[in-house]
């Protein structure tokens, strides 16, 4: 898309050194990190968990668009899970 590293971890606000990890694959990324990567790019963060498109047409099956969103479910579901037991202790 023509951005730096640089440039991009700005926009993230990450260091450049963390987007050189996850543009080299060195390093794990966040739902949060990718979030705003995918922000910053004006993508779908499912786009960026695959291999690049080829040419216009997307190498992305509907099962695995469907898949994506099950896991991001899955995680939002926990999450809320892991806030009202935490809402419990502190009671």
């Amino acid at each position: 898309m023509g951005v730096s590293q640089e440039k991009l971890a700005e926009l993230m606000g990450v260091s450049p050194q963390t987007i050189n990890c996850i543009e080299g694959c060195r390093t794990w990324v966040s739902d949060r990190t990718l979030g705003k990567l995918a922000q910053v790019l004006d993508v779908e963060v499912f786009q960026l968990l695959g291999p690049p498109e080829d040419g216009n047409q997307a190498v992305f099956t509907d099962d695995m668009a469907l898949e994506l969103k099950l896991s991001r479910l899955r995680q939002e579901i926990k999450n809320s899970v892991d806030i009202c037991f935490e809402a419990v202790k502190l009671r």
